[in-house]
């Protein structure tokens, strides 16, 4: 950008302005131009294609509808497969949450039981002295 190249005869095909093909070696000054040469038969004779459709047969087109079946009964056991996945995936984590729940259902009985039981004071009885309990004030 804002530098000028000075371009003559002797320059070669590669440096000159626009759009360079290295497999026919010529130049090309727009990009439309660019890709109606790259669709071109001289570029495709030169990429060693043939512009030659060729015909095909009964066998060839029953050959190819076998492949296309195979490929969609492939297609339709991946799919079965990956239901069958997921829905293991779903079981696997409904089970860990069941778990989880029966874990922290057993931690809140054991600390339950673990708390010695305090014996109640008169409600009026408290008041007067000031204060709820022995336990601690701050709230969880």
């Amino acid at each position: 950008m804002g530098r000028s190249v000075v371009i003559n005869k002797t320059t070669p095909a590669a440096e000159t302005g626009g759009y360079y093909c290295d497999v026919c070696d010529c130049v090309v000054k727009d990009s439309i131009n660019f890709l109606d040469h790259i669709n071109g038969k001289n570029h495709q004779r030169n990429m060693g294609m043939s512009m030659k459709v060729k015909r095909s047969t009964l066998d060839d087109v029953k050959e190819r509808f076998k492949l296309k079946l195979a490929e969609k009964e492939y297609e339709k056991k991946q799919k079965n497969m990956e239901e069958i996945l997921g829905d293991v995936y779903e079981e696997e984590a409904k089970m860990n949450d069941y778990k989880k729940e029966k874990k922290a259902e057993q931690r809140k009985r054991k600390l339950i039981e673990s708390l010695p039981e305090e014996e109640e004071l008169d409600p009026e009885l408290k008041a007067m002295m000031g204060f709820g309990g022995f336990g601690t004030s701050k709230k969880k």
